[in-house]
């Protein structure tokens, strides 16, 4: 398997070991640009421990995938569907200074949200992932794997500490960092036919979520100037 290039957006593999070290959790935001297990492979082995959280069933062959990455780039690879028990395991993970990677460009309707502008609507967001960031106050890595001719190029950042934050808050500057990708490589992201369904959720949330929510002034939104 060839090497795979690495563009950085300002926050060098170095200073992700570095929030490492100090014992926070980091929580690998991926989002629906080509493969995730690409970042894994440019990594050089820094995440170490990694517990992945799934939307569904494991897929047919992925064991044997995982364990083709995981010779090559010295992680450890660990799924985790999420459902109602999956977030102990994400705890014990983070608590522990370890490395989750799990998809925030996307919002699974059985779980609990909480609200925060995306693309320039009030959207649905997984509210349990932040509540651990802010809790545990781990750094969330936004990761894009995008596809260009000939070979993959990734770009992870900017460094989100959780520390301090509420899970809304969280949740904004994710959203508003994906949002900008998203406009930059529109043809790559591969979440457009839910986008719908995020932004209904988001306009039909209760009270009690809607105190939790936040808006961004930084947001932005489709079709703006």
């Amino acid at each position: 398997m060839r090497s795979l290039p690495i563009r950085l957006a300002g926050s060098p593999i170095e200073s992700i070991a570095q929030a490492r070290l100090h014992g926070r959790g980091v929580i690998l935001g991926c989002s629906n640009f080509g493969c995730f297990y690409h970042a894994l492979l440019a990594s050089g082995g820094v995440f170490g421990d990694v517990l992945v959280v799934i939307g569904g069933p494991v897929p047919r062959g992925e064991q044997a995938l995982r364990e083709r990455i995981e010779a090559i780039s010295g992680a450890r690879i660990r799924l985790v569907r999420a459902d109602r028990h999956s977030g102990i395991t994400v705890a014990r993970q983070l608590a522990a200074g370890g490395v989750v990677a799990t998809m925030l460009d996307t919002y699974l309707p059985a779980t609990d949200r909480l609200v925060a502008p995306f693309l320039g609507r009030p959207a649905a967001s997984p509210a349990g992932i932040y509540r651990l960031a802010s809790r545990y106050g781990a750094t969330t890595i936004p990761v894009f794997c995008l596809r260009r001719r000939g070979f993959t190029e990734i770009e992870l950042g900017p460094l989100i500490p959780g520390a301090g934050l509420e899970p809304a808050e969280i949740a904004a500057k994710v959203n508003l960092r994906v949002g900008e990708k998203i406009l930059e490589e529109p043809g790559q992201w591969m979440m457009w036919h839910k986008l719908e369904e995020r932004w209904a959720h988001g306009a039909s949330t209760d009270s009690g979520t809607a105190a939790r929510s936040v808006k961004c002034p930084g947001d932005i939104a489709l079709g703006a100037a």
